[in-house]
């Protein structure tokens, strides 16, 4: 019974050693502003998880803004959705600051394999963080990409983004979801 204890706690050791670090950058002072975004794909969504990474410019630190699609501990319902797509409404107290969107991470898997996507070369859409103040950055809808295997068969090849403006509406979804804002 011991060994098989220290077999499984050697197995988790592993695998939270492998999982990317990051200094969430959720931010609780007095000075905090917040920032509000929609993420969501097109239907059919073929990911469990899309995050779009951010970091604060100054000193480098970096969070993600996360969209849990298909994912059995995490998952959330859709703050919207309707016969073409779907997806969240991400509300996020930040420090006062300089910050920008620098690349994502897609996430699928399916019975046989799990797979990452994610740009090669970091892009930056900057935005600024103003104390008490909403920072809305749009709406980002995966487009999923796709190309073929060694079989012919589509497979899922990452993301573009259409980026739209819905700040009406998904700054009242982030106002009734958050009684601070």
């Amino acid at each position: 019974m011991k060994r098989n204890s220290t077999v499984l706690l050697l197995i988790i050791a592993l695998f939270w050693s492998g999982c990317e670090t990051t200094h969430s950058l959720d931010y609780t002072g007095e000075d905090a502003g917040y920032v509000v975004l929609g993420i969501g794909s097109i239907k059919p969504v073929k990911y469990a998880e899309l995050f779009l990474k951010y970091r604060d410019i100054e000193n480098g630190n970096r969070d993600s803004f996360k969209y849990f699609y298909k994912n059995r501990f995490y998952a959330r319902e859709p703050d919207y959705s309707n016969e073409s797509e779907e997806g969240v409404v991400v509300i996020q107290t930040l420090k006062p600051g300089n910050y920008e969107i620098y690349n994502y991470s897609l996430y699928e898997k399916d019975y046989v394999s799990q797979t990452t996507h994610y740009l090669e070369d970091d892009v930056s859409i900057p935005f600024t963080i103003k104390q008490g103040e909403i920072t809305y950055l749009g709406n980002f809808q995966a487009n999923t990409k796709t190309s073929k295997n060694m079989f012919g068969i589509d497979m899922l090849a990452g993301a573009t983004f259409k980026i739209t403006n819905r700040e009406e509406l998904e700054i009242k979804i982030a106002k009734k979801g958050n009684a601070e804002i």
